[in-house]
């Protein structure tokens, strides 16, 4: 796996049969990868899927979803529950060593809908890489502030096609700017921190702005 390109990880399980809940921990090597997003089933029975990722800079992700029906829901080999999205920092020759489920940060457990308690582990059979690290690959992308919301501190992630004078501009719901990030980025992947502060709850704005380049999203912040 090449620096700078984006791994995609379907998760699907081979026994996933009248499952009521399920949780995990899942810890990477944040030399290797930076976290992006998890992309939840298309299913609706599977995408109420929770995420924490208020300590992905250390790398720790923390996973949970229950059947709201509490029926148990059962899906074949090939569904995919969800979807890991990472930037690869550095290139990987093996992705199993690099990310692994374990219960330090939440007990990584299934139930079934007669409260069976049942083991997860995590098996890399194989994954997607999209924009490889060559110049041509990549361009611009803002993603979207993890977490979101948050209470305490955010991270905004953006790509970049090369080297470059890049602003991240937060503002309010009334326009007024609240935050300026401005600096010469490098080319691939940049990750902003954005402490709370002096912010009040509420949404906010940020915009990624370059001299050919503007895109916004909405973030949240909570008490």
């Amino acid at each position: 796996m090449n620096a700078n390109g984006i791994v995609e990880i379907p998760v699907t399980s081979s026994n996933f049969e009248q499952i009521a809940s399920y949780q995990m921990g899942l810890s990477f090597d944040v030399n290797k990868l930076a976290f992006i997003d998890v992309v939840p089933s298309s299913n609706p029975a599977l995408a109420k899927l929770a995420v924490g990722a208020t300590e992905v800079e250390n790398g720790v992700l923390r996973l949970s979803w229950f059947d709201l029906r509490g029926e148990g829901v059962s899906v074949n080999s090939d569904e995919v529950l969800f979807t890991l999205r990472f930037r690869v920092l550095h290139s990987i020759e093996n992705l199993s060593n690099t990310l692994e489920v374990n219960s330090r940060f939440i007990r990584a457990e299934a139930y079934t809908n007669e409260a069976t308690p049942m083991d997860v582990v995590l098996t890399i059979q194989g994954s997607a890489i999209l924009n490889p690290g060559n110049e041509s690959a990549i361009s611009y992308k803002l993603y979207q502030n993890v977490p979101n919301p948050f209470a305490q501190q955010a991270f905004i992630g953006f790509d970049l096609p090369s080297d470059m004078q890049a602003d991240l501009i937060i503002f309010d719901q009334l326009g007024k700017m609240v935050r300026k990030y401005s600096g010469n980025f490098m080319r691939g992947y940049n990750r902003i921190e954005v402490p709370k502060q002096s912010l009040a709850d509420g949404v906010y704005y940020y915009t990624l702005r370059t001299a050919d380049f503007s895109d916004t999203k909405s973030m949240v912040i909570i008490e």
